[in-house]
């Protein structure tokens, strides 16, 4: 062991220096006292294998689209203007029906199989009448009548005329017998049955006329509905010759598909 004071050489179990004579407790406490414990050498905490975690249940998406901008801000309308808004679509409630005089100018295409009237015009009826002095209008006033008993088998226009033919024929008879005559009662008597057969002539024939209207009109405006209108007056003066003025019509329509 050696001084601190002055490095002599002393004894361990010596209390005072030999050569300084200084008093070695001291030393003896600072040798008493142990060092401190030397700080354990770092070593690297050992790695611990975990399990992976499980995946979550949902998995939010990569890319979320942007949310639209909300809508401006509309302020809510006032009672009293609420219930005049126009709606968007409203169909009207009410469809007036068309005008039937001008309903025959609405295209429509004729009936397949339906029968066609008799084409000729009028006007060669006219000349016709007049040439044979009334044949030719007798013959195609039966011919119209067949007509309209093909568009309705009701219509009893035939037998009237015949009634009518038959009540002429017997004027033809009673004029014939008249001319043979000489008896001013007889002369008499059948002019009285000549006036009656003509009222019989008149009467039926404008029954069988106004039947043969009323078919026409029927048929053309529920089965070829082209919207045919038959003037009384006309029909009443005019008859065949009328009736056949809208016949040619009908025919030249079921031809070229245009009624004129």
């Amino acid at each position: 062991m050696f001084c601190t004071n002055c490095g002599g050489d002393v004894p361990a179990d010596g209390s005072f220096c030999g050569m300084c004579g200084a008093p070695m407790r001291a030393h003896h406490a600072a040798a008493a006292v142990p060092p401190p414990p030397a700080a354990p050498a770092w070593t690297a905490p050992a790695t611990v294998n975990y399990p992976p975690p499980p995946p979550p249940a949902y998995a939010p998406p990569a890319y979320a689209p942007p949310m639209p901008p909300p809508p401006a801000f509309a302020p809510p309308m006032p009672p009293p203007y609420a219930a005049q808004a126009p709606p968007a679509f409203a169909p009207p409630a009410y469809a007036p029906p068309m005008n039937p005089q001008y309903a025959a100018q609405a295209p429509r295409a004729p009936v397949m199989g339906s029968p066609t009237p008799p084409s000729m015009h009028w006007a060669v009826v006219l000349i016709l009448s007049w040439v044979t002095g009334g044949l030719a209008g007798v013959i195609w006033t039966f011919k119209e009548a067949a007509f309209v008993k093909k568009i309705d088998p009701s219509n009893k226009a035939i037998p009237m005329l015949v009634i009518a033919m038959l009540a002429m024929v017997g004027q033809l008879a009673l004029v014939f017998s008249m001319m043979g005559s000489r008896s001013m009662s007889d002369v008499a008597a059948l002019t009285a049955v000549m006036m009656v057969l003509n009222l019989v002539i008149v009467v039926v024939g404008l029954i069988a006329v106004f039947g043969m209207r009323s078919s026409i009109v029927r048929y053309y405006n529920t089965v070829e509905p082209i919207g045919l209108q038959l003037s009384g007056i006309m029909t009443f003066f005019f008859s065949i010759l009328y009736f056949q003025y809208h016949f040619s019509r009908i025919a030249a329509w079921k031809q070229t598909g245009r009624l004129n």
